[in-house]
């Protein structure tokens, strides 16, 4: 299932929009490994998100399916920054494992 929601990125002085797309391809195996990729030119911070993320998941009673986990952040070709990434990927990867109506997040950032 896929979500996507909208996010911010500044790129010197200008701010801009950026799609967080999150797919998600659970499996019912039990021994399948939790994989979560992150594409779309992030940075260090962003890349450890999935460890902040998997974390709070868990502190909030929710856990991380097994399975492949896609985040794509787009533009592609802009450099993305910080953990301000953390909470729309949280919350999309919440409304593809269906906790809440996906069409929550639309026309929100």
């Amino acid at each position: 299932m896929m979500c996507k929601t909208l996010s911010a990125s500044i790129h010197g002085v200008d701010v801009c929009t950026v799609e967080v797309e999150v797919n998600t391809r659970t499996s019912d195996d039990p021994e399948a490994p939790r994989i979560i990729s992150i594409i779309g030119l992030p940075d260090a911070a962003i890349r450890e998100s999935r460890d902040r993320i998997w974390s709070a998941m868990q502190l909030s009673g929710y856990y991380m399916p097994r399975g492949r986990v896609t985040v794509n952040l787009a533009p592609a070709d802009l450099r993305k920054s910080g953990s301000a990434f953390d909470l729309p990927i949280a919350l999309s990867l919440l409304a593809t494992l269906k906790v809440f109506d996906k069409s929550e997040l639309d026309d929100t950032m």
